[in-house]
Formats: structure tokens, C-alpha cells, sequence
């Protein structure tokens, strides 16, 4: 796609299988094989402008010196990159495990030499669903109304992942993009420009207590047997919601 725009592109892995199978899907290509750990002993100087790296955080969380691993590979990129060059990290790796959280940091590659990091979430057009419409994107902004709140209930994810899962919701709720099962990354106030992520206690005051406009980001869980399950204990546990006379125990479950 890069090349149909008119981008001089360089595929590079260090399987030479997968380079060889590449060459034959795409000749006009140029495909070397190398490691992404010695870039710079294949590639001079300020060659890229910039480099796009698919699941290469993720490979080396397995290794035993990731954090080594990890930082030579920015050396690496840092020297083959030209000034203000740019990397994009395509991963699947939790980002406080590489650089912290929804923040920005500077790390140190060589002697008064940094590179800036962020974390961006992938931000798609979203529409609500129809039978007429192509599939939703797994991960998307929503913009809500306060009056939107009343509408669905969101309680804790898995213990520690800081995001919220939606528990119930009605017609209202599914007219504006919001399902159960849906997941509730993180939360922006109107008006603030940083995305909040990572606090599921924070994320759900927010949207009890907003009198604005909040945008929260969404991820849909793929369908099947995780969707399942959320509906199932769903259904269990408002079988016991119904039977329990306890005022407190019922609005535990509410925003």
C-alpha cells in the first residue's frame, strides 16, 4: 500500500524464508534479510524516515533480556533513522510494560541523544451497527451525553486490567454505540486533549459524575466464547440481583 503511494519501501525480517516468500509475492519490493537488533550494519546512516515495526515489542517481551533487547532496538533505529524521523510499534504488549501507561517519556539511546515515545490508540470511524452496515471496528472513540449514563452499567474488568466492562444496557444505550460486554479503556473530559487510561475506579466516576460532554474509549471484544461467558455470569448474577431484598448489594452494581 505504502508502495502504491509512492513511498520507496524496504521490507526487512530476519527469517529468510519469509523474505524469499516475499520476493515472489512482491518483486518491485526490496526485501533484505536482517535482524532488527543490527540495522545499522545493513542500512547507513539517516537512511529511513521512517520505520514501521509489526509485533517486535511483543517478540521481545518473551526474551529473557527483552529490556536490553528493547533498547538496542532503539539504538538501532535511532542511528538509520533520519533527524525527526518516526517509529511506529504495532504490539499487542501492555504499554506499561514498555513505557508507562497513557504517558510520554524520553528514553536515552546514546550519550545525549533521546527518543520521545507516546502511546496512540487506533481511533477509526465508527457508526452505530445495522444489518446494513459493514462490521464495527474492534476499538473507537464515543462521545456521550450525561443523560447517557442512566442508560447502561458498567462494573470492574478482570482484576487489575483498569478498564470497565458493560454489564447491561438498553435500547437507548445500543442507539449510541454502546453493547454489553463492551470494554471501557479509558475516559476524556471535554475540553482536555489527554486520553485517561488505566484506572477502571477513575473512569467510572467520570462517567457517573460528568454534567458534560465525556469521551470514553471503546473496544469490542471479539464475538464468541469471551462474549458468551459475560452474558452467562450476566445472567446469573442479576438471577441473584432479582431475589436480594438489600438496597445496598443492588446500587453496588450501578454507576
Amino acid at each position: 500500500m505504502l508502495r502504491d503511494f509512492g513511498v520507496k519501501v524496504t521490507g526487512v525480517d530476519f527469517s529468510q524464508e519469509v523474505i524469499n516468500a516475499n520476493r515472489l509475492r512482491h518483486p518491485e519490493i526490496q526485501w533484505e534479510c536482517v535482524d532488527a537488533l543490527n540495522l545499522a550494519r545493513h542500512f547507513e546512516p539517516n537512511y529511513f524516515d521512517a520505520i514501521v515495526g509489526k509485533t517486535l515489542i511483543d517478540c521481545f517481551m518473551t526474551r529473557t533480556d527483552a529490556a536490553g533487547s528493547i533498547r538496542q532496538l532503539m539504538q538501532q533505529c535511532h542511528t538509520v533513522l533520519k533527524d525527526h524521523g518516526c517509529v511506529m510499534l504495532l504490539d499487542k504488549a501492555c504499554a506499561e510494560s514498555i513505557i508507562g501507561r497513557g504517558k510520554a517519556r524520553q528514553i536515552t539511546v546514546e550519550m545525549h541523544k533521546t527518543m520521545t515515545f507516546r502511546i496512540l490508540h487506533v481511533i477509526p470511524r465508527w457508526r452505530p451497527h445495522t444489518q446494513d452496515s459493514a462490521p464495527c471496528q474492534r476499538q473507537w472513540e464515543l462521545e456521550i451525553e450525561p443523560s447517557l449514563q442512566k442508560h447502561f452499567v458498567v462494573r470492574p474488568a478482570a482484576a487489575g486490567s483498569g478498564s470497565l466492562q458493560v454489564w447491561s444496557t438498553d435500547n437507548v444505550a445500543n442507539m449510541a454505540g454502546v453493547e454489553t460486554g463492551d470494554i471501557v479503556l479509558g475516559y476524556r473530559k471535554s475540553g482536555c486533549k489527554t486520553m485517561s487510561v488505566g484506572s477502571a475506579t477513575e473512569t467510572a466516576r467520570a462517567i457517573r459524575t460528568s454534567n458534560k460532554k465525556l469521551t470514553l474509549l471503546m473496544e469490542r471484544p471479539a464475538a464468541g466464547a469471551s462474549r458468551r461467558k459475560t452474558v452467562s455470569l450476566k445472567t446469573r448474577l442479576m438471577s441473584r440481583q432479582s431475589t436480594s431484598q438489600s438496597d445496598s448489594w443492588r446500587e453496588s452494581w450501578q454507576l
